[in-house]
């Protein structure tokens, strides 16, 4: 009998724990099964995020994700990615900074926060995050190309193109790189090199009127101006409207010394938009056919606008000397003079 009753205690023990552990599994799978349905309603709202049109929206239904789980690092980047291209960067980079408490191994965390900071022209911060994304990912080739962006910015160009290098080695299609890769060359006024960049950026897309305009310019600084005509016409004929492409196309006319094909080119590009290099270009023009009066008057708009650019200071001052010769008035050529001498120091100190 005490056997017997052994017996049952262990076969009910038996019982319990067979019954505990299957309302254990179920618990686990009731859980397992929960956590798949929030995960399948998450993506789904992730994915409607994406695909609307006003990001304000896309924020709105971030905030739902959040709202659910809270520790969603994911969700902060995208929310801050949405905010981001709303112009919120601030709250862009909060977001950010939240995702990156919950994980601070989360690559996306550091490339968004990265692009935010750039926008807010805080360009060390952000060479700090690209910085990271690369240590955790160093085979991102965008990393590479937004770090040597925002070097770039810094007129840090040595190292920009070393980074841009990088980038192409991960992804030599990218276009974007070879152009700004050429935009930094040029700015070390390695011109030729420059070209090769920008042919590269036009083979890749032969489409892109900025790429025929900025070879342009590196032609036309190595005084190739018949060639940098040839790709100012192109970037017109792709971007009919193309100011920027007049007034590189005047500017070559003028140094040819085609004064009145140069005085049209640059009409065409104020008639599109009033900028103050292209009234510069027209004071040089205007210099070159002896209409002082007309000159004098552009390159004083042009410094209105823009009075940290040494070259619109010494085009006058050309003026003035040209100005000058001809004055019979001796106090008059005098003040004339002097005028030329205090536009050459202010451009040599613009140099400094």
């Amino acid at each position: 009998m005490e056997e017997n009753e052994k017996a049952l205690n262990v076969l009910r023990k038996e019982n319990e724990y067979a019954i505990n552990k299957l309302k254990d599994t179920i618990e686990r799978d009731r859980k397992k099964a929960e956590d798949a349905a929030k995960e399948a309603k998450d993506n789904s709202i992730v994915s409607q995020a994406f695909s609307e049109d006003d990001k304000t929206k896309s924020v709105e239904l971030m905030n739902q994700v959040i709202r659910r789980n809270p520790e969603n690092a994911v969700a902060f980047v995208y929310r801050g990615l949405f905010e981001a291209q709303l112009g919120d960067y601030r709250l862009a980079i909060a977001d950010c900074n939240t995702a990156i408490s919950l994980d601070s191994n989360l690559p996306s965390a550091y490339f968004t926060r990265g692009n935010a900071k750039s926008y807010l022209k805080q360009f060390e911060g952000a060479i700090s995050d690209f910085s990271k994304v690369i240590e955790l990912q160093p085979d991102d080739a965008s990393a590479y190309y937004n770090r040597g962006n925002a070097k770039f910015d810094l007129k840090r160009y040595e190292e920009a193109i070393s980074d841009y290098d990088e980038a192409i080695k991960l992804d030599p299609k990218k276009v974007e790189v070879y152009y700004n890769r050429g935009n930094a060359k040029s700015d070390l006024k390695i011109y030729e090199e420059a070209i090769s960049d920008y042919d590269e950026a036009i083979k890749l897309d032969p489409k892109d009127p900025a790429a025929y305009f900025v070879r342009g310019n590196a032609k036309s600084s190595l005084e190739r101006y018949e060639e940098a005509i040839s790709d100012y016409d192109d970037a017109i004929k792709l971007e009919p409207n193309n100011a920027s492409a007049y007034n590189g196309k005047a500017w070559a006319l003028c140094c040819m010394k085609d004064y009145e094909a140069a005085l049209e080119n640059a009409n065409k590009s104020l008639s599109i938009e009033k900028s103050d290099a292209a009234l510069d270009t027209r004071g040089v023009i205007y210099t070159g056919l002896s209409k002082f009066d007309e000159a004098l008057d552009d390159f004083n708009e042009a410094i209105s606008m823009n009075k940290e650019d040494a070259e619109y200071y010494e085009h006058r001052a050309v003026l003035y000397r040209r100005m000058a010769d001809v004055e019979a008035d001796i106090s008059k050529k005098e003040e004339l003079i002097k005028k030329a001498e205090a536009d050459e120091a202010k451009a040599k100190e613009l140099k400094k």
